[in-house]
């Protein structure tokens, strides 16, 4: 008897087995392949620990799979909080910008988008912290260079 995806589904929350929780997990992945709703579904549940780490990718003409939620994205660093700050405030002047420019290669993207790009690419963001540490960590490694 086949088990449904909404039985799979249940299973994550009630399991305590690792085996058998990375089991359910492969299972799921494989059905989402196909299928947009298991895929948005998946994108959505929240695992139980130690699996919350976890969350699902699906690349365009690539098969999905499961990884590692990067932890800046919820814990920013100062630089990218002041990054997206800036981020922010660059697209709210643009607003009501128009239009469209051609790339080099021939795809077209929004004028807003290019200029927010080229605003953004010319800014480097580092906390008087992180420059101290950078410091001391281009001192530690000239020092172990000469020993």
């Amino acid at each position: 008897m086949a088990i449904t995806t909404k039985q799979l589904l249940r299973q994550i929350q009630n399991s305590n087995d690792r085996m058998e929780m990375a089991r359910i997990l492969v299972e799921l992945a494989d059905r989402a392949e196909h299928n947009v709703m298991v895929r948005e579904i998946l994108r959505k549940t929240v695992l139980p620990p130690p699996f919350n780490m976890l969350e699902y990718i699906k690349p365009n003409n690539r098969r999905g799979y499961w990884a590692r939620k990067p932890c800046w994205r919820d814990y920013p660093t100062k630089a990218q909080l002041q990054a997206r700050l800036q981020f922010s405030k660059i697209n709210y002047s643009l607003f009501g910008t128009k239009g469209t420019f051609e790339r080099p290669d021939g795809t077209r993207i929004g004028r807003v988008n290019q200029l927010a790009g080229n605003l953004m690419r010319s800014r480097k963001i580092v906390s008087k912290e992180e420059r101290e540490e950078g410091k001391k960590q281009k001192a530690i490694e000239r020092i172990a260079r000469l020993g």
